[in-house]
């Protein structure tokens, strides 16, 4: 690494992780200098194994072009969302930069969202498991393991239902190599080497009921543990405090993301529909998206740009309608919210018209021809 060149970019502080404590079943996290993590990496005899992890880089110094998202994940609605809540320092674009041994405990990704790991320098190793494997490593009291290379993941007392867990996918990923990890499927990563990556989480029109679907069980485990208590006033707003705490959603974000999506979408559509009106801007996100369809749209029977806006926007039809008819959203007894989701299932019928029921059909199925841009399957390691 250049460490003399890095130490001159910025006096950014940035969050690091101590790989070596355990606080909940991930490793606590500091904010310290760059120029003091750098040098620390310099120390020869380190007796820490600090990691530089979750750096939002690019929404820090929006005006450096860190790096370009690959073509096949521009559909990235997480960040085209973030990206418009001014009020917010959060974003899913990440640089990660650690030592030899530094590395992040088992988990899934963030609102079961897809993700992309870059590697600029360095050494990785993934342990990779497919959804429903993680059923086999949560311990006798309910927690899922912490490292699954550890010796005691093999304590069938510890772990009752370990003999039913199939070998893990390993990946070794090296310096230029980018790995894809599908919605739900669990991982472990550890860095043999010292290690700069880009690590950007993302998802879209497929993935978005695997979301609605996640902050729903999060939403069930936060009411489980304070079940006894649920005769205090605002029981059902207080656990969505905590469902914001743990999944970094409320339902009134995920509302609110649904509408922010839906917006260019339903503008794009109405503009094909009269090519009298004045043009539209766009946030930057969703013109890259609609790049990245020309470029990959090769398929004997080419969909446009609007045949996808229209598949989005059935998606996201399909997901409000779920919400609609889920008992703790009713439980909320929320004007607000119930005033959006109208709002927006009116603006979706005035656009799709008699087309809704086709397209709403269409959401519900893997769409062969859209998978080069909405990718679903195993995890890929590209060059």
């Amino acid at each position: 690494m250049n460490y003399e060149r890095a130490l001159h970019t910025c006096n950014a502080t940035v969050p690091v992780a101590d790989c070596g404590k355990k606080i909940c079943g991930s490793n606590p996290k500091q904010e310290m200098k760059l120029a003091e993590y750098l040098a620390y990496l310099k120390t020869p005899d380190r007796t820490q194994s600090l990691y530089l992890k979750d750096w939002h880089f690019c929404k820090h110094f929006p005006d450096y072009e860190a790096y370009q998202t690959p073509k096949y994940f521009k559909s990235d609605w997480l960040n085209e969302y973030w990206d418009q809540c001014n009020d917010a320092s959060d974003d899913y674009r990440f640089v990660y930069i650690g030592p030899k041994g530094s590395w992040t405990p088992f988990h899934a990704d963030v609102l079961r969202s897809y993700s992309w790991s870059a590697n600029i320098c360095g050494r990785k190793i993934w342990y990779i498991y497919p959804p429903g494997q993680e059923d086999y490593l949560y311990d006798k009291l309910g927690n899922l393991a912490y490292d699954i290379t550890a010796n005691e993941i093999k304590d069938i007392e510890k772990y009752p239902k370990i003999q039913g867990i199939q070998e893990p996918i390993i990946v070794e990923q090296t310096e230029g190599e980018v790995i894809f990890i599908p919605s739900g499927w669990h991982h472990q990563v550890h860095n043999m080497e010292d290690t700069i990556s880009i690590n950007h989480n993302w998802t879209n029109a497929c993935g978005l009921l695997k979301t609605w679907s996640h902050l729903q069980n999060e939403l069930m485990r936060v009411q489980k543990s304070i079940e006894d208590c649920q005769d205090m006033d605002d029981w059902h707003q207080h656990c969505q405090l905590m469902l914001k705490s743990m999944a970094g959603m409320d339902y009134s974000d995920f509302i609110n993301y649904l509408v922010t999506i839906a917006k260019p979408r339903l503008d794009f559509i109405q503009q094909q529909q009269h090519t009298t009106e004045k043009d539209i801007n766009y946030v930057t996100a969703f013109e890259e998206w609609k790049e990245s369809i020309k470029q990959l749209e090769t398929s004997k029977e080419e969909y446009s740009v609007e045949d996808y806006c229209r598949y989005d926007i059935s998606a996201i039809h399909k997901c409000v309608d779920l919400i609609q008819n889920d008992e703790t959203f009713k439980n909320l007894d929320d004007s607000c919210m119930k005033t959006k989701i109208d709002k927006l299932l009116d603006q979706i019928f005035d656009i799709l018209g008699e087309d809704k029921e086709r397209w709403s059909k269409l959401a519900t199925t893997d769409l062969q021809d859209t998978r080069s841009i909405y990718p679903t399957g195993n995890p890929v390691q590209m060059d």
